[in-house]
């Protein structure tokens, strides 16, 4: 299930609680996407990718599924300045938690 953000509302944190009541939260930290599973954050890309804006928003209603949309802007890290090498897109994506 869905905790956070609740029903109707968005963040930049999602948790989710497992079949087992293990908490999974994925979150943003310093333009790095993480995910933790209890035992720390793990990132989920690597130094040459930044992820921005990343917001979650619980499109569920009450007595349905959770469904979640996931807003968030991936763009490359260009620490030199080529212009070879700008790049930066925005994605939307939705998904649903099945029993």
């Amino acid at each position: 299930s869905i905790t956070t953000p609740t029903i109707g509302q968005s963040g930049s944190n999602l948790v989710i609680l497992d079949v087992s009541n293990n908490t999974i939260t994925y979150a943003l930290n310093s333009g790095i996407l993480t995910i933790n599973r209890g035992l720390g954050d793990v990132n989920l890309h690597n130094s040459r990718v930044l992820v921005g804006g990343l917001l979650f928003k619980n499109l569920a209603r009450v007595g349905t599924p959770s469904i979640i949309q996931i807003n968030f802007t991936l763009s490359y890290n260009n620490v030199f300045g080529s212009q070879n090498y700008n790049y930066i897109k925005t994605y939307v994506a939705s998904a649903n938690l099945s029993k």
